[in-house]
């Protein structure tokens, strides 16, 4: 007879919901995203981040891929033309627009989007050889969420924010916040280690884009969009920010992703 160890004893799932429910950053509804939708698609397809991710796959034997949290199609249209079939998977109805616009564009006749958030019942989703989630996994209940996912796939490959924060520490100076973090990506990997899965752990670059914006106003929205709403002083040690540090003083140009795959 063997006892558990200290490491088997931790609760990881329990830990990223007390994690989630204490920090500052709060979920983005499918409204949000809608608003965010034009904007996203007119930047995200040229990206250092994206040719990191695809080099990442492995397409071999594959002929079907669910792509969760699709946004405007990135990365699954950029596959769609190696494959039978896509599925593109988002709660946004204007992200899913622009995949239709953008696959029609490209004369793609194999995609499919589908609206669903990740808390819905995915009895319908079609089953696909590969199942990629990027930057999407936000939820309340993530070892709910990838057991959802581990039913869809035979290869999985997620990406997470390496650390908690989604603002960067020279805004935060000047807003003299603390904040409390999101869960990263060491949760993800450890309840998979509990559910018997054993993930492998890469790390790819984002450009860091969060806050690059055309003047002040622009500059305010994208901090507001990251903290939730900010007081009229906060707004003006912005403005002087944007206008006399923001650029002598730029954030760090890269944020990393960690890249987790694991075979069903």
């Amino acid at each position: 007879m063997t006892t558990l160890s200290n490491l088997q004893k931790i609760d990881f799932s329990t830990l990223y919901k007390e994690q989630r429910k204490l920090s500052t950053f709060k979920a983005k509804s499918a409204k949000d995203w809608d608003e965010k939708a034009s904007d996203m698609n007119g930047r995200v397809f040229k990206s250092i981040y994206i040719n990191e991710f695809l080099q990442r796959l492995d397409l071999k034997d594959a002929k079907t891929l669910l792509d969760v949290g699709c946004g405007p199609g990135t990365l699954g249209l950029s596959l769609a033309d190696k494959l039978e079939k896509v599925y593109c998977l988002d709660f946004s109805p204007k992200m899913l627009k622009c995949v239709r616009e953008n696959a029609k564009e490209r004369g793609l006749e194999n995609v499919q989007t589908i609206q669903k958030s990740l808390d819905e019942s995915w009895d319908d989703v079609p089953k696909c050889d590969i199942l990629i989630a990027s930057r999407c996994m936000e939820v309340d209940d993530l070892e709910g969420v990838l057991q959802k996912l581990n039913k869809k796939a035979k290869k999985v490959y997620i990406s997470y924010k390496v650390d908690g924060f989604f603002i960067d520490e020279c805004i935060l100076k000047v807003l003299e916040k603390t904040i409390n973090p999101k869960p990263d990506f060491i949760y993800l990997v450890n309840i998979l280690y509990k559910m018997g899965f054993n993930a492998k752990v890469d790390f790819v670059n984002s450009e860091n884009t969060r806050f690059q914006a055309k003047n002040p106003k622009e500059f305010i929205e994208k901090v507001r969009w990251s903290l939730g709403e900010i007081s009229k002083n906060d707004e003006k040690n912005l403005e002087n920010f944007y206008h006399n540090e923001l650029a002598k003083n730029p954030p760090p140009k890269f944020v990393k992703w960690a890249f987790i795959s694991y075979e069903i």
